[in-house]
């Protein structure tokens, strides 16, 4: 490995993040063929169904004129080696006849660990792998894939902004004046729709869509594509005017009237036998939409019951160094956690909600605290 083969990985890995949200259940791969005189083809996976990432660049080198035989293919994942929707790119390398592959990180799937890399070694393919610097990149673009079993069941990361003391609001009800909604400062606000631009979808409640007005899209960075919304409405009382564009809707039993208002103003409802806190049921529907990368933004009593139900994967945590006047809704395990300004806490283990979890990340952004915990 040089210097150059890793400044290749890192292009794959730039060229894969611009799809990030939409390739779920498969993970999101950049490839990029370099032939001898420095030449660079580039390509990405956009999709179930669609071309991976090396047949694409492969064909790009192709339509360029490019000599494969003197090529190096660099892939942000290990080549599969098994019939998909696609047929294995194993066999896409073998036949181009390119004589060097250098790739991220072994891909976790059971049909696939170790088979791309070792058939093309025993073909006489010098296969590489990435230093780990690399390799951790590589492994946390494609996160929701390795913390779901490759993608065998949704994704769910639940984001929480609180002060000290766990609250998410100065106050409970309406507030008019987005800059008195806010908890956390501009940085952290960025970083939450760079959260939204690699998620397939954005949740909330009712009591949130009331408050808060969301339009849950990503405003603050370059969008490469827009979430789709969802709100958990048990008897579909939002506004049509409070509800951000296309929502989609889960409820229990509510009147067709109201079903049929949102559904001419452009929203989807789809009522649930248990209603919306059914999360088994709710991440089927998700699931059946591709919808599988979930960013849950919803309030403390979303907060409460997804926790409870150990459905989260991920704890995003956004922590303003101080504590808010007023008597807003909070989570009091938050609190006990004893979170102080200086960010928060630093145990090997965290227990929330009686579960165990794993702090992963904890630095500044700005003037506030990042805190990402694993189950």
């Amino acid at each position: 490995m040089t210097h150059h083969d890793d400044q290749m990985l890192r292009r794959t890995l730039v060229l894969a993040r611009a799809w990030a949200g939409r390739c779920w259940p498969n993970p999101t791969v950049g490839a990029c063929v370099v032939g001898s005189d420095g030449s660079v083809c580039d390509g990405v996976h956009r999709g179930p169904g669609t071309a991976h990432a090396e047949v694409e660049a492969i064909e790009a080198a192709r339509a360029a004129g490019r000599t494969l035989s003197s090529s190096t293919l660099y892939v942000g994942l290990e080549p599969c080696n098994h019939h998909g929707r696609t047929a294995p790119c194993s066999d896409a390398i073998l036949a181009a006849g390119i004589p060097r592959v250098v790739y991220a990180c072994d891909d976790a799937n059971p049909r696939v660990e170790g088979g791309g890399a070792a058939r093309l070694r025993a073909a006489g393919v010098a296969v590489e792998r990435a230093a780990s610097a690399t390799e951790g990149l590589a492994r946390e673009l494609n996160h929701p894939y390795f913390e779901t079993d490759c993608g065998a069941r949704p994704h769910v990361t639940l984001k929480l902004a609180t002060d000290l003391d766990g609250r998410l609001a100065r106050a409970f009800g309406r507030v008019d004046d987005p800059r008195a909604r806010a908890i956390t400062g501009e940085r952290a606000h960025r970083r939450v729709h760079r959260m939204r631009n690699g998620s397939s979808c954005v949740v909330v409640g009712r009591g949130t869509v009331e408050a808060d007005r969301p339009r849950l899209t990503v405003r603050w960075i370059e969008p490469t594509h827009q979430p789709r919304p969802v709100v958990l409405d048990s008897t579909l009382r939002s506004a049509v005017e409070d509800l951000p564009a296309a929502s989609l809707l889960f409820c229990g039993t509510a009147p067709a009237a109201r079903r049929s208002r949102l559904i001419e103003a452009g929203h989807e409802c789809v009522a649930l036998e248990r209603g919306p806190r059914d999360w088994i049921s709710v991440f089927s529907e998700l699931r059946a939409r591709g919808l599988g990368i979930v960013l849950v933004e919803g309030g403390a009593e979303i907060a409460k019951s997804l926790l409870a139900a150990a459905l989260v994967d991920r704890l995003h945590l956004f922590l303003a160094p101080r504590r808010l006047a007023g008597e807003g809704p909070r989570l009091d395990f938050l609190a006990r956690l004893g979170l102080a300004p200086s960010g928060p806490p630093r145990e090997a283990r965290v227990h929330l909600a009686g579960h165990a979890w794993k702090p992963w990340r904890r630095r500044r952004v700005g003037d506030d605290w990042e805190w990402i915990l694993r189950r």
